[in-house]
């Protein structure tokens, strides 16, 4: 599936792009920066890497369905499973990107006093 390998470039690109940032801004000194959104930033990370085994899986289930053999609802789920996960997971890259670049701090001012 084109599009499924398409949406998987646009995620390593956010991946690459958001990454370049946050090491920019903690090589500039700003380790609170880079840290800031760190649990968005590996669930994003997580989100591309497996949306990657999920095309491999893809792959080898299409190359299963045209063997022919015999094992069709099973490939058949593998790729239903993989445009679940492209069409759902994956998509949720943009968002999480833009939270590690935007900066958003509400968190940071936190007291312990407040809870």
């Amino acid at each position: 599936e084109g599009a499924w390998c398409d949406a998987l470039a646009r995620g390593m690109d956010a991946v690459a792009s958001v990454t370049m940032e946050l090491g920019a801004a903690g090589l500039a000194g700003d380790s609170e920066r880079m840290l800031a959104h760190s649990v968005d930033y590996l669930e994003m990370v997580s989100l591309v890497v497996i949306g990657w085994q999920w095309l491999l899986q893809a792959t080898a289930a299409k190359a299963g369905l045209a063997r022919g053999t015999g094992d069709e609802s099973f490939y058949a789920g593998k790729l239903r499973a993989a445009q679940y996960w492209v069409n759902t997971e994956l998509a949720r890259v943009p968002q999480l990107a833009a939270l590690c670049q935007s900066g958003e701090d509400s968190y940071l001012g936190m007291k312990p006093e407040w809870f």
